[in-house]
C-alpha cells in the first residue's frame, strides 16, 4: 500500500481483485528475436512482474500471462475512481545487443472496474510499426464503497478484439469480447 494511501479514510477506498491478461502480440514485421512484457502496477500487490521470452512466430508472440493482483483505488471527492495505472513495456531481446523496447503501454484499470470481463487490442505507444496487443481484464469488486463513478474510457488507440473490424458498430466484430480465455 503507497504511503499517501494510509492517511485516506477508509469509505474513500475500493479494493479489487484485477484478473489481467497479457495475451499476445501481433503484427511484427521481424523474424527473429525473443520478446517479452515487464509490467508495473500502480497501487498493487503484486505491483510489478515479467512474461517468459518467447520466441517470435509467425510475426506475432503469444504469452497468455494470467495476472491476479489486489488493488486499491481511492475515490476521489467528485465521487470518481482515481487512476490506476498498468504500464506495460514490450521488449526484444537479440544475442549480442541485449534487450531492446519495441513499445509500451499505459492502462488506467479504474475505467474497467465496472465494465465485466473484457478483451481489447490496443496499439502500443512509441512503436516503430504498428503492433498490437492483446490485453483481457476483468476487474471485481472486494470491499469498499460502491458509491462511485467509474471515469470514462478516454484511450484513443483502443480497438475491439479484431484488429480488422471496422468501428461502426455493426456485426459480431465490432463488440467486445465477453469474456476472459
Amino acid at each position: 500500500m503507497p504511503l499517501s494511501h494510509i492517511f485516506v479514510s477508509k469509505h474513500r477506498k475500493v479494493i479489487f481483485t484485477s484478473n489481467l491478461v497479457i495475451q499476445d502480440i501481433t503484427n511484427i514485421p521481424l523474424v527473429s528475436g525473443s520478446y517479452f512484457v515487464k509490467w508495473r502496477l500502480k497501487n498493487g500487490e503484486p505491483s510489478a512482474g515479467q512474461t517468459d521470452k518467447l520466441q517470435i512466430k509467425d510475426h506475432g508472440v503469444v504469452w497468455n500471462e494470467y495476472i491476479t493482483t489486489s488493488t486499491e483505488i481511492i475515490i476521489n471527492k467528485h465521487h470518481v475512481l482515481s487512476p490506476c495505472d498498468w504500464k506495460l513495456e514490450i521488449y526484444q531481446e537479440q544475442p549480442g545487443v541485449g534487450s531492446v523496447p519495441i513499445g509500451s503501454l499505459l492502462i488506467n484499470l479504474s475505467e474497467y472496474a465496472t465494465s465485466g470481463p473484457i478483451t481489447k487490442r490496443f496499439l502500443l505507444d512509441e512503436c516503430k510499426f504498428n503492433s498490437f496487443i492483446k490485453i483481457a481484464i476483468q476487474m471485481t469488486q472486494v470491499a469498499g464503497s460502491e458509491e462511485y463513478t467509474v471515469p470514462p474510457m478516454v484511450k484513443a488507440q483502443r480497438l475491439p478484439d479484431n484488429p480488422m473490424a471496422t468501428c461502426n458498430n455493426h456485426g459480431p466484430d465490432a463488440q467486445d469480447d465477453p469474456s476472459l480465455p
